[in-house]
């Protein structure tokens, strides 16, 4: 079974503005086009990712979570503090939210992914999320 990746990269705004319209004028998107996420630096998004949010995702593919309440309790986290992180994850794209009973936000992986691939100058790295 092949592995699906989330590939994270890095590069400016401008750089970023630049491929943009460079895709739309060669109709030649990115090799990783809907399966990526971009950073300004590796520096951000390992300050972004870690400690918390990689394991929130791991939760979130293991335990697959009816409620952010659920999730709180399976990783022994304050409510409040799970819910700005999922918030964090959903608005770059990692997770999105489905509607559960009573109006409750249950937290979904974006896409169906087991690999983040980290791409940076040193070449890439991969973080593996557990089988769920």
């Amino acid at each position: 079974m092949k592995n699906k990746a989330l590939h994270i990269l890095f590069s400016s705004l401008e750089d970023l503005a630049n491929e943009v319209k460079r895709a739309m004028h060669d109709k030649n998107p990115s090799k990783f086009a809907g399966k990526e996420i971009r950073f300004e630096s590796y520096a951000s998004f390992m300050s972004f990712m870690f400690p918390h949010k990689f394991s929130l995702l791991v939760a979130i593919k293991t335990e697959q979570p009816k409620s952010i309440y659920q999730l709180a309790k399976q990783i022994d986290r304050q409510q409040n503090a799970v819910l700005r992180e999922c918030d964090e994850l959903e608005a770059f794209g990692f997770i999105k939210y489905k509607t559960g009973e009573r109006n409750a936000k249950i937290p979904l992986l974006a896409f169906d992914y087991d690999t983040i691939v980290v791409h940076d100058q040193r070449g890439f790295q991969m973080h593996q999320l557990p089988a769920a």
